[in-house]
């Protein structure tokens, strides 16, 4: 498949708060932010994959046009729901969220338990671009953001060093435009 746009995400905890309530706060994070809206976005062709639920993926397995702005919708309402009072922003957690466009290789794996997975350069580096990231921000390579400058507000970072890729340009997605 060579049109898939790829998402990574981590919660970060305080380390300040002892182990017992880092574990609380993530996994009502997880229910809340990560799972729910995926559960939600499955119906509009954006899927869960691996990475104990940490990644998602449009346009895959039904190629759909549109896959970039897909997700970045979905990854900018996680964050904004990371930031809200109301719901779990009141823990003080931050998601720190990496996304990349671009040809993956797609199958199930497993003989009793089947998963869906993804590989390929365009998911490692959009884990690179989580893990890389800076918590509370999406941060988007080349790939994405020329998928995404006419609907999408976004800031350039620059060029930052990212390990097994060297220098990338990266940009932090906003908002939408419209």
């Amino acid at each position: 498949m060579d049109r898939v746009t790829a998402r990574l995400a981590l919660v970060g905890a305080d380390p300040n708060d002892d182990e017992d309530l880092r574990a609380r706060k993530a996994l009502l994070v997880l229910i809340s932010v990560l799972i729910l809206p995926v559960s939600c976005a499955v119906g509009s062709a954006v899927s869960r994959v691996r990475i104990a639920g940490r990644m998602v993926a449009a346009g895959v397995p039904t190629p759909r046009h549109d896959h970039a702005p897909a997700l970045a919708l979905l990854a900018l309402d996680m964050v904004e729901a990371m930031r809200s009072t109301e719901g779990v922003g009141r823990f003080g957690l931050e998601l720190r969220v990496g996304i990349n466009s671009g040809p993956v290789v797609a199958g199930v794996i497993g003989r009793k338990r089947f998963l869906y997975d993804l590989w390929g350069d365009a998911v490692n580096t959009a884990s690179r671009m989580e893990s890389h990231g800076t918590p509370g921000r999406i941060q988007i390579t080349r790939a994405t953001y020329e998928l995404l400058a006419d609907e999408f507000e976004c800031e350039p970072r620059g060029t930052i060093s990212v390990k097994g890729k060297g220098e990338v340009e990266a940009w932090y997605l906003v908002g939408s435009r419209g």
